[in-house]
């Protein structure tokens, strides 16, 4: 507990600068249509690619699979790769539903081109970063006695929020300082598609069998990820003019959906580590393991909740955006989170014995599958818990 809530502490910072971002880039998400719905898909993905790499990392470290110094190994190697390919493939299929999506709905959007320059850019830069963060954050913590479980998931996925809503505002304020321009755009755009080309075959070939059973058991994983966050950029897309309206909110929603998504990725971390083990099973009902697992995520989450609604109440005091009384603030994040706490803590475990049922590593599939239906629950309730107490 101590471990998981002090990383949920150090990740908060990360999902508070995210929201500040959003609050003071309200010009930018205006004034390049569809941007906004890139962003809840892009934010997931980060987690869903790297807080599974972090958890891998965590097993292989446990297990004696991985050594903890920075040192090439065959591991090591397919992991990145498989984590790359993921990111390209997923960044190519998230423009074009995007644009797809929103074209056929009749509402404004900017050109595919320039939602695939977008999303392609920030991923590669975002997945260097992440991928060295990754294995310097595992290694770090096992050998200072830390279990990189509990560290993992919340510091790769904050600090995955806060480089993807950096990159694709400042991607977005790039493309209306250059007009747009097709000189820039479809250069990056070809070379975007060869290099996946190049990434997915290496990636499937059967010389290399840990990067082809990642992405081979994550693919599918990952394109209903892709699906279900373009429900929740559709929803922020439709409610832009109220978030734009009480600035607080869009300051809180990366925290409030970034922790609730950190929740289930350490119990998910925590319980595939000690199945793995042999110090745990997963069966129809959970057993003492899990049970004191899911009583502490419990825990944690009942004093997370009101510290975020805090943070975001100060922060926007401190830097003048707009915002409710404290109290409202507070109450809105605690009675979201109650409801998602409710949903997400069963869902993780269950996702869990189904993965382990159907001969699937849980370290692959768990954290996606939940971050997902995570945020669409929690933008939803985040959302209609707003209008309840009168607050956009």
């Amino acid at each position: 507990m101590r471990q998981a809530t002090l990383s949920l502490m150090v990740g908060l910072f990360g999902f508070l600068g995210s929201g500040l971002v959003l609050a003071h880039a309200a010009d930018v998400l205006t004034l390049v249509p569809g941007l906004i719905t890139l962003l809840p898909a892009s934010n997931a993905l980060r987690g869903n690619i790297y807080a599974p790499l972090g958890s891998r990392l965590g097993t292989y470290l446990h297990t004696g699979l991985v050594r903890p110094r920075f040192e090439r190994s065959r591991v090591l190697d397919q992991n990145v790769l498989a984590s790359t390919t993921q990111s390209l493939v997923m960044a190519l299929l998230l423009s074009g539903l995007s644009w797809a999506l929103l074209a056929s709905l009749g509402l404004t959007v900017v050109g595919l081109e320039n939602l695939l320059f977008v999303a392609v850019l920030s991923a590669v830069a975002a997945g260097l970063v992440l991928s060295v963060a990754a294995f310097a954050l595992s290694s770090v913590a096992f050998r200072r006695g830390f279990d990189p479980d509990n560290l993992n998931a919340p510091l790769i996925t904050a600090g995955g929020d806060l480089l993807s809503v950096l990159l694709i505002v400042g991607l977005g304020a790039l493309l209306l300082n250059v007009s747009f321009s097709p000189l820039l755009v479809l250069p990056v755009d070809a070379a975007a598609l060869f290099a996946t080309a190049v990434l997915l075959g290496r990636t499937w070939s059967l010389n290399r069998p840990i990067a082809r059973q990642i992405f081979r058991q994550s693919l599918a994983i990952l394109v209903a990820t892709v699906a279900l966050e373009l429900v929740v950029g559709l929803t922020l897309e439709g409610s832009l003019a109220s978030l734009v309206g009480v600035p607080a909110l869009l300051v809180l929603i990366p925290p409030f959906i970034g922790e609730s998504g950190n929740l289930a990725s350490i119990t998910s971390s925590r319980l595939s580590s000690a199945v793995h083990l042999g110090i745990a099973r997963v069966g129809r009902r959970p057993d003492a393991f899990a049970r004191a697992d899911i009583r502490d995520m419990g825990v944690v989450a009942m004093v997370t909740y009101p510290l975020i609604g805090l943070s975001v109440f100060a922060l926007s005091v401190l830097l003048g955006v707009p915002h409710p009384e404290p109290g409202r603030m507070i109450l809105l994040s605690l009675l979201a989170g109650a409801a998602v706490t409710a949903v997400v803590l069963p869902l993780t475990y269950y996702t869990t014995l189904i993965a382990f049922r159907l001969g699937a590593d849980p370290d692959n599939v768990v954290i996606p599958v939940t971050n997902s239906v995570v945020d669409v629950i929690g933008v939803t309730v985040l959302l209609g818990a707003g209008r309840l107490l009168g607050i956009g």
